[in-house]
């Protein structure tokens, strides 16, 4: 596909079907194993964020209206979370932001990162919701199934955020689990974004069947094997 403007969340189902948000434009298109593009849903809110489920539904991030939600095999929409937008300080002419991105479990628990207020929040399959990590800011996040382990991405600081999940989904950090994100060779005084010249540009991460980590920063697309080495 081509043409678009701003694409996020890429979420892969078992057949090799695919899903990514076109944010701008207020769109989330399928791709279907063999490059064929079609529109899936022409009003999405400024969706972010994607994720399949246990039941092979797409879950979103429909980020303007403050919402988690569940698509069913015919498109409608399931809200799963009604939140409120927070404002985006120094940005007047930004809506304002919910949440960035998701990831799901077997059981169907949703984790989803909220960069305004900077906090991870979980939320259960009754409906109910809790912050459980707080104080850097989250952007992508991903399960690591096999170690029970929740990792998160920091905008601001060159660190992967890694965290055990407890049996009562409460998350425990494991510092330094992860080495340290590798930084651009950059000019004194230069910088890529208003966060500062040590802002790594972390956003998303992938995990795969063979156990590596991918993630997308401004050095590049970095690699972390399940031992956290880079």
């Amino acid at each position: 596909a081509d043409g678009l403007v701003y694409t996020d969340g890429i979420a892969a189902e078992a057949d090799g079907d695919a899903y990514f948000a076109e944010v701008f434009m207020n769109r989330i298109y399928k791709v279907t194993a063999e490059g064929e593009v079609s529109l899936f849903d022409e009003s999405t809110a400024g969706t972010k964020g994607l994720a399949i489920g246990p039941d092979g539904l797409l879950y979103a991030c429909r980020n303007l209206d403050a919402q988690i939600v569940r698509y069913s095999a015919t498109g409608d929409i399931e809200v799963l979370l009604q939140g409120e937008l927070s404002p985006v300080l120094d940005e007047k002419d930004n809506p304002g932001e919910f949440c960035n991105d998701i990831a799901i479990n077997a059981e169907g628990e949703i984790w989803f990162t909220d960069r305004v207020n900077k906090r991870v929040i979980y939320l259960a399959t009754d409906g109910s919701s809790r912050v459980v990590a707080e104080g850097f800011r989250p952007n992508g996040l991903q399960l690591l199934p096999d170690r029970q382990m929740l990792v998160v991405t920091d905008s601001n600081k060159a660190v992967l955020h890694a965290f055990r999940i407890e049996q009562n989904r409460e998350l425990v950090e494991l510092p330094d689990f992860f080495d340290p994100i590798r930084l651009p060779d950059l000019k004194p005084g230069q910088s890529l974004t208003p966060l500062g010249p040590k802002a790594p540009g972390s956003d998303g991460l992938e995990v795969d069947s063979e156990g590596p980590l991918y993630l997308t920063t401004f050095y590049g697309i970095q690699v972390f094997d399940r031992e956290g080495r880079n």
